[in-house]
C-alpha cells in the first residue's frame, strides 16, 4: 500500500522535496576533495570532530507563554534544509492515510498533524509565538 500511496502523492512530494531536502552540491564536492587529499580515514575523523550546531540561546525571564513555548522547542538535529518540524494539514478524505510515512518526510525530525491552518495559527498565537 505504501508504494501506491507514494505514487498517488508523487506530484505533491516532488513539489515539497526541494524545500525539505535541498541539494547540497558544494558540501559533497568539499567532502570529495578532503577524502582525496587526506585519505578516507582522515576525512572520517575530521567529520567526527565537527561539533553539532549549538541551539540558540534562550532569553531568561519573560512571560508564562514564553516559558510554555520553550517547552515545545526541540533540541533535535535539523535536516539539511534547517527545518526542525513539519505540520501537515490534510483534507478530511486523506486523514486516515499515514502521510507521515512518505519518503519526502524521512529526514524531518518531527512531523505532526493539525486540523487546519487557522486552528494551528491560533494555537501559536495563544503561546505568543513569533515567526
Amino acid at each position: 500500500m505504501l508504494k501506491e500511496m507514494e505514487a498517488f502523492f508523487k506530484p505533491i512530494s516532488d513539489a515539497i522535496d526541494p524545500l525539505l531536502n535541498p541539494q547540497q552540491e558544494e558540501q559533497e564536492e568539499e567532502v570529495a576533495e578532503v577524502a582525496v587529499g587526506k585519505g578516507a580515514a582522515a576525512a572520517k575523523k575530521e567529520d567526527a570532530k565537527k561539533a553539532p550546531p549549538k541551539p540558540p540561546a534562550k532569553a531568561k525571564g519573560g512571560t508564562t507563554a514564553q516559558a510554555e513555548l520553550a517547552a515545545y522547542e526541540s533540541n533535535l538535529p535539523t535536516s539539511s534544509s534547517g527545518i526542525e518540524s513539519v505540520v501537515i494539514c490534510c483534507d478530511h478524505r486523506f486523514e486516515t492515510l499515514p502521510i507521515e510515512s512518505l519518503e519526502v518526510f524521512s529526514k524531518v525530525s518531527v512531523i505532526s498533524r493539525d486540523l487546519n491552518l487557522h486552528l494551528h495559527m491560533n494555537r501559536l498565537k495563544t503561546l505568543e509565538h513569533k515567526a
